[in-house]
This record gives structure tokens, sequence and C-alpha cells, in this order.
């Protein structure tokens, strides 16, 4: 009875907050409502396994990760082709090597640029690149959430900068 009430009540706290960093690690809204779903499943078959109450929030969260990254994995075909329909936006002139600073800007045009470049990065590389940007997560912290290695997690975001840098670049090309 215990175990019912503290997940509830942390379930409760916690979702929707859990479920923006879904959707902004590259879920969809269904894929985020799919991996909160499953993933208060799992924690309730493994909640012996939680060592501490205090450390609830963490361990949900990387439950909650863990299953969307094997969601997206699923979807990914189905993923790649809705991208391909989307490509209706505005040129938009900006520095590759920027591409940082512009996850932050308030120019709308940019901020679509940056994110399709960002979700249309392979999940192997965008998942990490979201968790250590977005989260300040350190690579040791993101190795254990994806069970990855941590040269592996390293690799990955370096690789996925060298990416986001090539395809800002040829969408700064072709504003010109």
């Amino acid at each position: 009875m215990k175990r019912e009430i503290l997940l509830e009540s942390l379930y409760r706290d916690h979702a929707e907050w859990i479920y923006k960093k879904l959707v902004k690690m590259g879920c969809t809204p269904e894929e985020a409502e799919d991996a909160m779903q499953n993933a208060y499943i799992i924690a309730y078959e493994k909640f012996d396994q939680l060592r501490s109450e205090d450390a609830y929030v963490s361990w949900f969260l990387q439950i909650a990760i863990r299953t969307a990254y094997r969601i997206m994995k699923k979807n990914r075909r189905a993923r790649l082709i809705s991208m391909e329909i989307r490509e209706e936006e505005e040129e938009t002139e900006f520095r590759p090597d920027d591409w940082q600073k512009l996850m932050v800007t308030d120019d709308v045009d940019t901020r679509l640029i940056l994110q399709e470049a960002f979700l249309s990065l392979p999940e192997k590389y965008r998942i990490p690149l979201c968790l250590h940007l977005q989260y300040n997560y350190k690579y040791e912290e993101i190795a254990k959430i994806l069970g990855i290695q941590e040269g592996t997690v390293k690799s990955r975001i370096s690789r996925a900068k060298t990416l986001l840098r090539k395809m800002l670049a040829e969408e700064s090309e072709e504003a010109k």
C-alpha cells in the first residue's frame, strides 16, 4: 500500500516536469505519454530496487528516459518519413558555429531551423547531446542513463556537434 501511495503522489508532483523533459529530448507528445506510462509501470514493478525515497525523481527520470529512448528507436522510421513532409520553413541566415547560442534565441525562424536540425540527428547522437546541453548531465551520468560506456557518450556528443555544424552550415549556404 505504501508503494502505491508514494508512487502516485510522486508521479502526480513530477509527471509534467518529466514529460516536458522527454519532449525536449525529441519525443513526440504521444511518445512522451507512452514513455511516462511505461516508466510508471516499470517503477511500480521495480520499486523495491529504489534505495531511498529521496532519489525517486532522478530514478524515475532515468527509467522514463530509457523507456522514451526505446520508443523513439522503435518509431524512428515513421519519424523520418514525417520529417520529410515538414520541409516548409523560411530561410534565415545565421552563423553555423553559433548553434549552441541559438538554442535560446527569440527568433522563431532560427529556432525552427535549429530544432529541425537537432531532430534530424540520429537518436544515438541526439539523446546524449540533449542530456548534456539541455539538462547539464555529466558524461558519466549520461552513460549510466543510456547504459553505454562514457567514452561512447563523449564520441556521440562530439559527432552530434559535428553533424549539427555541418547541417547548419548547409542551411546557411542555402539561405544565401
